[in-house]
């Protein structure tokens, strides 16, 4: 089992309407997401979170109270790291990923049209 792991970190956007008084007003939350990612080369690239899990390490650039007064879902904010892990490994693997979801036969036969 070839796992390998890579530190990484992204700036996650949320965007919401909340009501403040009796209107709806609009905020964004910019949170600097710190991970640890793990890559495990054992998987084929159309199996995404088999392949990528993170573990998030730190969340900064809002204050916990209003990211849980707003409900900013961790379970999107992993799924958003997963991704983003998925195009940092290797651009060419992040393609052939692209290439395996879109044309799976391909992919299982080897045949690329070269």
């Amino acid at each position: 089992m070839s796992k390998a792991n890579q530190k990484f970190n992204f700036i996650y956007t949320k965007k919401l309407k909340v009501v403040r008084d009796c209107k709806l007003v609009p905020i964004t939350f910019n949170l600097n997401i710190e991970c640890i990612g793990y890559i495990d080369k054992n998987y084929d690239y159309s199996q995404i979170y088999d392949r990528y899990t993170v573990d998030i390490e730190s969340i900064t650039g809002a204050s916990i109270k209003e990211v849980l007064e707003h409900s900013i879902d961790l379970a999107d904010i992993e799924d958003q790291a997963v991704r983003h892990l998925a195009r940092l490994d290797e651009p060419s693997d992040f393609f052939k990923m692209v290439a395996a979801i879109a044309y799976p036969s391909h992919i299982i036969n080897n045949s690329y049209g070269n």
